[in-house]
Formats: structure tokens, C-alpha cells, sequence
């Protein structure tokens, strides 16, 4: 039997009669969460093709995809584009009949926004400012997020300051040792940010070479509050100037004078590049 049609046969006169009947299919709500950047989810319901995938059409709210896999009870959609965080409604159509008003099939959620900055466009060689990491829920979406985890390897001119007045572990576990070049934080289930909420990770670093240093981080992870749904979000980077003392240059001219005569000693002092 083929899902979405009746296939009815009757003999007469030696032949076989075929009527083909359109079942209308049903979509099953929920909630279950999925990512703002996913390419495959699955729609239970009743009705579809099974037989011809394609007969089975989606008509998301936000997005779009394709059916490339079917059973009379699940559609399997690839190729997502276009997701929006929120609701994703959603109604199907087999072989011409609709399901009718559209519900919803999933929470579309978006990992976290994360930044980095630090306190000061540039510091001395042996000096320090403060890097704070900004980890934010983005507004749309329609869950709180939990079990933030990053890790950030500092550029060679920076090291984790002493003290390091690192400010996180309110949070969840925040690894600065004062002298290195390794961050790691990883957050805990206690820690929940509701849509458009925000946490500040700070720790105090010192500049130990002359230059320009660019930090870039790992990228942040993040949990669904129903720890349903594991979300893989950006990088994060910051620069600074650390700049390294002026030198310094004497000689005289000429090197060689008699006694009583007459030389110029110049000192020349000079910006590092």
C-alpha cells in the first residue's frame, strides 16, 4: 500500500481497475529544539508517501528544505536554509492534499553571541589591563541557554597577569594561571541566561613583548536550558599594542681627538616600530 493513497483493484472482465484516492496528511507539533544553522530535521505526523519522498512537500514559516527520506509516520528534511530563532511552523502537502493550518515543528535557536575586549588600546611591556570576555543569549531566541565553554590561547606577547584577578567562577569553573598563556572556562547547568541576557568573564593579562597582539579564541559552546540541544557558536578576538621601551645610543664624533680638543657626544633615542 502506498502512504498518502489507497490503491483499490477490482476484476472485471479480465481487467484490473486502479483508483488512486488522496489521503490527507497530519503534522504532529512540538518543541523539540534544534540550531539556527542545522541541515536536517525529521516532522512526525500521518499520511505521507512513503514510497516517493518527493511527493511529500514542506512549507516552513522561516526556511526552506527538502524531503529525501519518507515513512508513512516521518519526513526527513534536508538542505535547511533560512532558519530564523523562534517558532518553526510548518505544513505538508502529499500528493496534492495539505495538512491544512500550519504548526509547530521546532524551537530554532541560535548559540550565543561572544566577544572580547580588552580595557586598553595598548599597554607597556610589563604592564596590565583587563580582558573580558562577553558571552550574550541572542534576543530572538525562545529558550535560555546554560553550559556556556570556551578556551582562549593568549598570542605570545601576552601571558595571565599576577595577580589575575580573574572574575567568573561565579559562573563555572574559570582556569587563568597566573604566568601562562591558557584560559579555559566551563560553565555550569546553575547558570542560565534568558533571551537578550548576558555574563561578563574578566582576567587581568601582562604584556611580556614589544608589538601587536591579536587574541582569537575558541569558538563558545552552549546547552539548550532542557540540555536537548548542544550549540557550537563563534570565535571571539581582541587586539592590543604593547609597547616596548625606547633605546637608547651614545658615540661620539670623531672618536679620536688630542688633548684639550673638542668632540660631540650625541645620545640618540629611539622608538621601538
Amino acid at each position: 500500500a502506498l502512504a498518502g493513497n489507497a490503491d483499490v483493484s477490482a476484476a472485471a472482465d479480465s481487467q484490473t481497475v486502479h483508483a488512486l484516492f488522496a489521503v490527507k496528511p497530519t503534522v504532529t507539533s512540538s518543541t523539540f529544539p534544534i540550531a539556527s544553522y542545522a541541515t536536517t530535521m525529521t516532522i512526525a505526523g500521518t499520511g505521507f508517501d512513503s514510497v516517493t519522498p518527493g511527493n511529500n512537500v514542506v512549507t516552513f514559516s522561516t526556511g526552506t528544505g527538502l524531503v529525501t527520506a519518507a515513512t508513512n509516520t516521518q519526513l526527513t528534511v534536508t538542505s535547511l536554509t533560512g532558519l530564523v530563532p523562534g517558532s518553526l511552523t510548518a505544513s505538508v502537502t502529499t500528493n496534492g492534499a495539505s495538512s491544512g493550518t500550519a504548526v509547530q515543528v521546532a524551537n530554532v535557536v541560535a548559540p550565543p553571541t561572544f566577544s572580547a575586549a580588552f580595557s586598553a588600546s595598548s599597554i607597556p611591556v610589563d604592564g596590565t589591563t583587563t580582558l573580558t570576555f562577553t558571552i550574550t543569549n541572542p534576543s530572538a531566541n525562545p529558550v535560555s541557554l546554560v553550559n556556556f565553554n570556551f578556551a582562549d590561547t593568549l598570542p605570545a606577547g601576552l601571558v595571565v597577569a599576577n595577580p589575575n584577578f580573574a572574575n567568573g567562577a561565579s559562573y563555572g569553573l574559570f582556569t587563568a594561571t597566573s604566568g601562562s598563556n591558557s584560559i579555559s572556562f566551563a560553565g555550569n547547568s546553575t547558570t542560565t541566561l534568558a533571551p537578550s541576557a548576558s555574563i561578563n568573564v574578566e582576567v587581568n593579562v601582562t604584556g611580556v613583548a614589544a608589538g601587536t597582539q591579536n587574541d582569537t579564541t575558541g569558538t563558545i559552546s552552549a546547552q539548550d536550558a532542557g540540555l536537548q540541544l548542544t550549540l557550537t557558536g563563534s570565535t571571539a578576538s581582541a587586539s592590543i599594542d604593547v609597547e616596548g621601551p625606547p633605546s637608547i645610543a651614545a658615540a661620539f664624533s670623531p672618536t679620536t681627538i688630542a688633548v684639550n680638543g673638542t668632540t660631540t657626544l650625541t645620545f640618540t633615542i629611539t622608538n621601538p616600530a
